[in-house]
């Protein structure tokens, strides 16, 4: 590596962990005046009160990694270009081309490290503080209130579930739909008032059969029938929006799982996908730094220009998201939207910018 390279690499890691450290102390300010109440209520300790916000820690990082990361940049190359540091490269014949391929190489880098924590420490981090707030009966009224109206399809049946009930993982209201061959019509109607998931059985019980060709019915009492265990991971994901704590391949797995019941899995899709442009958005928001830098040199008006930049990226990315999981856009384009708009706008103008220079 130059001494050029090793130079900005060097200026950037204590200018990076001056703001995050600032971001993250500020974020946990902010959630422990939030829930310290909470702690207190039901007389948790000062272990399980600190155990909690560490384990939150490296999901905050993953969520304000690309903030921080395009606020490092700005403090480091407007300090320089006010210094006259990049003039003196440049007059030196070094190319402000070679500290831009430096930061693009270096923010891949980091699009790793950001999905290392979000869906690694992050993920595990956030599933046990979870259930150390489940544990303090934080959670306990979300846990009892009940998923209604469920659609979805596996193999020749369709399944309608009135109410289910995530805690004791009770059904109510449940009306399975045998369908004959090729979907021709329906060859028999399954109607239960209320039933029970136990592994990946449905023990359904005051269940009546209807047989719609011969008009004719009947009362079995009982049935127990194999559901396949990727249903209740729907009802699930309904419940709780589970694919936002989920990892990559969890979601992966639950989406592969999903499309054999027949269901919709737009939502889900434009989940993970989301979760990997959110790495990349590392790259864009250097790329919006670079033209930042290149045009300012005052560091106070440039961090707040960097600032509202952030805010407009996350509103592409919100709004793509939002857009995708109603089926407005695909989920690829949705997700990824933020990516695209910005990144690309930003790319033209850093590549006009030093043309013109």
């Amino acid at each position: 590596m130059s001494v050029l390279y090793r130079t900005l690499l060097r200026e950037n890691l204590v200018y990076l962990c001056i703001c995050l450290f600032c971001c993250i102390g500020i974020y946990l300010l902010i959630d422990v005046f939030e829930r310290l109440d909470d702690f207190l209520e039901v007389g948790a300790s000062l272990q399980t009160t600190f155990a909690y916000f560490l384990l939150k820690t490296p999901l905050i990082i993953s969520q304000i990694l690309p903030a921080v990361f395009i606020l490092a940049l700005l403090v480091q190359l407007s300090l320089m270009k006010k210094s006259r540091e990049l003039l003196a490269l440049e007059t030196g014949g070094i190319s402000f081309n070679r500290v831009i391929f430096f930061f693009l190489a270096y923010s891949l880098l980091w699009v790793l490290i950001q999905l290392m924590f979000s869906q690694f420490l992050g993920v595990t981090g956030q599933q046990k503080s979870e259930k150390i707030w489940e544990n303090l009966g934080k959670d306990k009224k979300a846990q009892e209130e009940a998923v209604q109206d469920i659609w979805f399809k596996q193999a020749d049946v369709i399944v309608f579930v009135d109410a289910y009930l995530p805690a004791g993982k009770q059904l109510k209201g449940l009306k399975l739909f045998y369908l004959q061959e090729h979907s021709s019509g329906i060859k028999k109607i399954v109607s239960a008032r209320k039933g029970k998931i136990v592994d990946n059985e449905w023990l359904l019980q005051e269940v009546e059969e209807f047989f719609p060709r011969r008009f004719e019915s009947r009362n079995t009492g009982s049935l127990r029938i194999k559901i396949d265990k990727s249903a209740e991971s729907f009802m699930l994901a309904r419940e709780k929006e589970d694919a936002e704590q989920m990892s990559l391949w969890e979601l992966g797995d639950m989406i592969q799982g999903l499309k054999k019941t027949g269901v919709n899995v737009e939502v889900f899709l434009t989940t993970w996908h989301m979760k990997v442009s959110y790495a990349f958005s590392v790259v864009v928001l250097s790329l919006v730094g670079l033209c930042i830098s290149r045009l300012w040199d005052n560091v106070f008006f440039n961090i707040t220009v960097g600032v509202i930049m952030i805010f407009i990226y996350y509103g592409f990315y919100v709004m793509g998201g939002g857009l995708g999981k109603n089926g407005v856009l695909p989920p690829w384009f949705a997700g990824w939207m933020g990516v695209l708009v910005l990144g690309s706008a930003s790319l033209l103008a850093l590549l006009l910018i030093c043309r013109n220079r």
